[in-house]
């Protein structure tokens, strides 16, 4: 899969919006195994409990300077940042 443009690799395995977007939840039970609701905290450093793994990645939807909706079902990721953040996310579950 190397050869594969990075945004290319997830046509026709996940849902891409008209600007590169896939829902949060598909990738968060499809490449990391866990709820939505776990991986989401895990985005923005909002909760103290949990690192800001988001940083620097493309997200929408996600509440932030008074925009996006605040609920994780709505929550989704560029296309071309997905494999960073899962590669975080397991990261940091392994730890």
């Amino acid at each position: 899969m190397e050869n594969i443009k990075q945004s290319e690799k997830y046509l026709g395995k996940y849902e891409i919006d008209n600007e590169g977007f896939v829902k949060l939840g598909d990738i968060a039970r499809g490449l990391i195994g866990r709820q939505t609701q776990y991986v989401s905290r895990l985005i923005d450093g909002t909760d103290a409990e949990y690192p800001n793994l988001g940083e620097s990645l493309r997200f929408k939807n996600v509440f932030k300077d008074g925009k996006g909706t605040g609920n994780y079902h709505d929550y989704r990721i560029h296309r071309d940042d997905i494999d960073d953040f899962v590669k975080k996310v397991k990261e940091y579950y392994r730890e």
